[in-house]
């Protein structure tokens, strides 16, 4: 059986300089969002193509799973230049976080 992490925020697995970094870029993901799909388990966020964008979706995976290890993140490319679709689920609960961090009604 594999273990589970507590269901809640560890800020203290990153540095004062990543925390800082982690919160700007959740800034610059809200403000880009097109769209948001609910889904079962959790959301998915679309995007415009952008390789701006695209490594700082990348970065901000990158801290959130050390911070965060009860999401699964996925970041998927559409295909003929298509959009960008960052998909954050996770087990039972995980859906209220995700509203709370991205200021979802």
């Amino acid at each position: 059986m594999k273990r589970e992490s507590p269901f809640a925020c560890e800020i203290t697995n990153l540095t004062p300089g990543e925390k800082a970094r982690t919160f700007e870029l959740l800034d610059i993901l809200k403000a880009a969002k097109r769209e948001i799909r609910e889904l079962s388990d959790g959301f998915a966020f679309r995007y415009a193509m952008s390789p701006e964008l695209f490594r700082q979706i990348a970065e901000f995976i990158t801290y959130e799973h050390r911070c965060c290890p009860f999401f699964e993140f996925n970041l998927t490319l559409e295909r003929e230049g298509g959009d960008m679709w960052l998909t954050l689920t996770g087990r039972d609960g995980v859906k209220s976080f995700i509203r709370e961090e991205f200021d979802l009604q």
